[in-house]
């Protein structure tokens, strides 16, 4: 296909706000492609442990190009390299980004370009390890998306120890495409937290109206244990997880944009708007009849989990049963677990919810009797995750566990209280809550709604105020979705607002404890 070459002046005004603790290595405002390597900057030696971050506009259509970095010892004639393998390197290709891995030319991620969209990019390079991951975050979205993940330098390149060169090539017509406010920045003084950038056109949600790139983020999620009625973290503070749940991550369909955790906002977006309103927790169900596969776990959970490690997130993986305890749903959730649990032992943010709902009123000492095997499943592969523990009756109480408790070590207990149950709540809990960890595992309201009817005024202000004055329980809200009931979001995935949804009030709820009990590292 021909290329057309087009030239194009200042497309948007570009604003970049770098708020960090010591100034960058190197920053270079506009780098146009070139051909056939026309384009050679020299940036320095930059040794280590590096962040590199620049924003690329394609100003054709289709085009072909690449960008990579090399040794500052490179030599370079009439501006262009002597030695052309670049030891990391992207490629540009018919609107696809590719990366260097090796000899090899692959993405863990296909992300498509459009003319004249900005493109943000973030490198981490790790010099001594050979390797480097790329991140992107397209335009008017408002999360990353790995394209590569731990890559190695290309295979058959000189040796480097910086990276002094920086190079912007098209194999087709010179300006295919644009590189502005390319910066470079030793790790250990990269504060991505502060890091922000405001592009004119770039839409986002966030709450300072600034663009924020979540990584390594701020809020930790170190290793919790259990400490009498409180979970703790590793220093011995208390902590209190409160958040809310999303839809089943096998639901399909009922994901946003068509289910898929890849395409456009996914299920990152609504991971983002947890953390935006100041959430600690996300619940991630997941449906008993589900047959767990290497395709779902490698492709949908592991990268949800990844996901929200890095915002800051810890991760309930629930096996989400409603219904019967019998000999098959033990062979299938013994199954579940066996195989989920020592591919995430050893995550800090993930919990082990066990069991979500059974349905009948079976006998504390039957499910006792029936679940610990699961507990000691769970506990065989995971020395240290806490493993959340429901019970009958759709998890409406707790009470069996003061008799005749599970045995392990780091359990906590789950209770669910709609405002069906609300009234019933001290045998719930209330009059145990300092004897035992607990966890609200769900709660919620929507007027009307056939299963989980109330409102605020006639249940939810009360429901606030009975947690607080037992602050060692923690909670989760149902549903942080716009189909599964009650909802709490409408269909272009807002929180609804007034007393009849639980949006406003989870949102408040949450804004007001933000600095209390939170863990730390």
């Amino acid at each position: 296909m021909k290329i057309n070459c087009l030239r194009y002046k200042s497309i948007v005004s570009l604003i970049l706000l770098w708020l960090l603790i010591s100034a960058q290595a190197f920053s270079q405002e506009t780098i146009y492609s070139g051909t056939f390597g026309e384009q050679i900057l020299k940036i320095g030696e930059n040794k280590g442990q590096l962040v590199l971050e620049w924003v690329m506009t394609p100003l054709v259509n289709i085009f072909r190009g690449s960008l990579g970095f090399a040794d500052s010892s490179i030599e370079v004639k009439d501006n262009i390299p002597v030695q052309r393998h670049y030891n990391l390197e992207l490629l540009f290709h018919n609107r696809s980004i590719y990366v260097r891995d090796g000899l090899d030319l692959r993405h863990d991620i296909q992300i498509t370009t459009e003319m004249q969209k900005q493109y943000y990019f973030r490198m981490e390079v790790d010099l001594p390890a050979m390797e480097y991951s790329v991140f992107v975050v397209p335009a008017g979205e408002d999360r990353e998306y790995a394209i590569a993940k731990n890559y190695s330098f290309r295979s058959i390149a000189k040796p480097i120890d910086d990276l002094g060169t920086f190079f912007v090539v098209t194999g087709g017509c010179e300006k295919d495409f644009r590189i502005d406010s390319l910066t470079v920045t030793p790790a250990h003084q990269y504060k991505a937290e502060l890091s922000k950038i405001k592009i004119a056109g770039l839409k986002t949600n966030l709450d300072d109206k600034s663009y924020h790139v979540p990584v390594n983020a701020e809020i930790p999620t170190p290793w919790l244990s259990v400490n009498g009625n409180w979970i703790v973290d590793p220093a011995g503070n208390k902590v209190v997880l409160r958040g809310v749940s999303i839809a089943a991550l096998n639901a399909g369909t009922k994901w946003l944009n068509g289910g898929c955790v890849t395409c456009e906002g996914g299920v990152w977006s609504l991971l983002d708007k947890i953390v935006r309103i100041h959430g600690r927790v996300v619940r991630l169900p997941i449906d008993s009849w589900f047959n767990m596969t290497d395709e779902f776990f490698y492709n949908t959970l592991l990268p949800v989990i990844d996901y929200c490690e890095r915002i800051g997130l810890y991760a309930i993986v629930d096996w989400h049963l409603v219904g019967e305890l019998n000999d098959d749903v033990k062979s299938r959730v013994m199954a579940f677990w066996d195989y989920v649990v020592p591919r995430l032992a050893d995550r800090s943010n993930v919990l082990f919810e066990i069991v979500n709902e059974p349905s009948e009123s079976y006998q504390w000492s039957y499910w006792q009797e029936w679940a610990q095997p699961i507990v000691d499943l769970v506990r065989s592969h995971a020395p240290n995750n806490l493993i959340l523990i429901g019970g009958p009756a759709y998890s409406s109480s707790a009470a069996g566990a003061l008799k005749q408790p599970f045995i392990g070590k780091n359990l906590v207990y789950v209770v669910h209280i709609y405002a069906q149950h609300f009234p019933n709540r001290d045998k719930a809990f209330g009059d145990f809550w300092d004897k035992l960890p607990l966890v609200v595992g769900e709660w919620g309201y929507r007027e009307n709604d056939e299963a989980q009817a109330g409102t605020r005024g006639n249940y939810g202000d009360a429901f606030r105020a009975y947690l607080d004055a037992r602050p060692s329980v923690g909670w989760l809200t149902w549903c942080f979705d716009n189909t599964y009931r009650p909802v709490m979001l409408d269909s272009d995935w807002e929180i609804i607002p007034g007393d009849a949804y639980a949006g406003d009030l989870t949102t408040e709820w949450l804004g007001s404890m933000k600095d209390k009990y939170n863990p730390e590292e």
